[in-house]
């Protein structure tokens, strides 16, 4: 039986399991996870180790179970896995991610299959709400190229009229990447304070150029005899869908060399929010600077 993603209220504990469920034609994300092999001798990735990948999609129908102790199924538009090294694996739980009125969800699931026109999702547990949006994020090394875009034309003192001011340019190092942001490294402390508008390029897995739009929101300034050295950025992407799909086929191929290169696993896969180089450290912005020409 389909239901249109309303819940019926009775006992069941199928239908306290579909509490909160996503609406139908709601958009989701579903965080496949390639579990490790616990020998060590093949893993998902290789070298047996796990691994996470996001991928987009939207609940087509949700269905009642059979029984009032089954187990309700949502059937998902199926996501683009054509640049998965392997098949999707359907006897681990993963999860399914949604935004709410004012949270964001995520729900236990169990893909049954992925060779139908739909994938079938057999729910696993109830849905749980989480403080914040969350992207996998895994540490990098890429070059890069930062620009602040906010800056204002300037009043020229010798004539009446507006001075255009050159966008000023950074080159930066990124230090990891998610498809909501990444954290950067500048050789020059002289940096975009936070609350700046930018826009950041960076080479895509296949090499073709990615550009985006955001804003800095977090800035760690070096002091005392460090006040020279390079100074750190986050930089949260103002749509992270605008290139969701480079970013996660970028995510994920730094994945497989990181699995591949044996970092370790507190290293290998993290989430945005948890610890890194743009986090866990006194946070300060630069004072803002009037814009002056050529800056």
């Amino acid at each position: 039986m389909k239901l249109s993603g309303k819940s019926r209220a009775t006992p069941s504990s199928s239908a306290r399991l579909m509490l909160n469920f996503p609406e139908r034609l709601t958009v989701v994300r579903v965080r496949i996870v390639f579990p490790a092999d616990p020998t060590g001798s093949g893993g998902a990735l290789g070298g047996g180790v796990g691994g996470l990948v996001e991928l987009p999609s939207r609940v087509e129908e949700i269905e009642e179970p059979l029984t009032p102790q089954g187990r309700p199924r949502l059937l998902i538009a199926p996501p683009d896995v054509s640049f998965l090294p392997m098949p999707v694996d359907l006897s681990t739980e993963h999860i399914l991610l949604w935004i709410s009125t004012n949270s964001q969800m995520e729900l236990p699931v169990r893909v049954q299959s992925t060779d139908l026109g739909l994938w079938p999702l057999l729910v696993q547990g109830p849905a749980r709400r989480i403080q914040r949006r969350q992207f996998v994020r895994v540490p990098v090394r890429l070059p890069g190229q930062l620009t602040r875009t906010d800056l204002e034309p300037t009043d020229d003192a010798d004539a009446d009229a507006k001075v255009e001011v050159e966008p000023r340019q950074w080159p930066v190092t990124i230090l990891d990447i998610s498809e909501g942001g990444v954290c950067c490294l500048l050789a020059e402390p002289a940096s975009p304070p936070v609350g700046s508008a930018v826009e950041i390029s960076f080479p895509s897995a296949d090499g073709e150029l990615i550009l985006v739009s955001g804003v800095v929101i977090r800035y760690l300034q070096p002091s005392g005899r460090q006040a020279t050295a390079a100074v750190s950025l986050a930089i949260r992407f103002d749509d992270p869908n605008q290139h969701g799909d480079a970013v996660r086929r970028l995510v994920f191929a730094e994945q497989l060399r990181n699995a591949r290169s044996a970092w370790s696993p507190d290293r290998r896969f993290r989430l945005q929010g948890s610890a890194g180089p743009c986090s866990g450290e006194q946070v300060t912005a630069p004072p803002a600077r009037s814009p002056s020409r050529g800056h």
